[in-house]
């Protein structure tokens, strides 16, 4: 797995409607390092990178309607 290019992350955080300070505290870092990472400054690791696809798709499912 490649670490994630800045509008990867971008584009991950507006589709979840979370702020870099808000992803990073999901996934335990630092919210600086979030936003250095979205701004191209860093590269957000490949292991950071996937629980952030991992709780976001998570989040979405809760978001869903429940079953009928």
């Amino acid at each position: 797995m490649t670490a994630p290019t800045p509008a990867d992350i971008a584009a991950l955080l507006t589709a979840a409607g979370w702020s870099a300070y808000r992803a990073a505290k999901l996934i335990g870092i630092e919210p600086r390092s979030m936003q250095r990472a979205v701004a191209g400054d860093t590269v957000l690791g490949a292991p950071a990178w996937r629980l952030l696809q991992v709780i976001a798709s998570q989040a979405a499912r809760d978001a869903l309607p429940p079953p009928v």
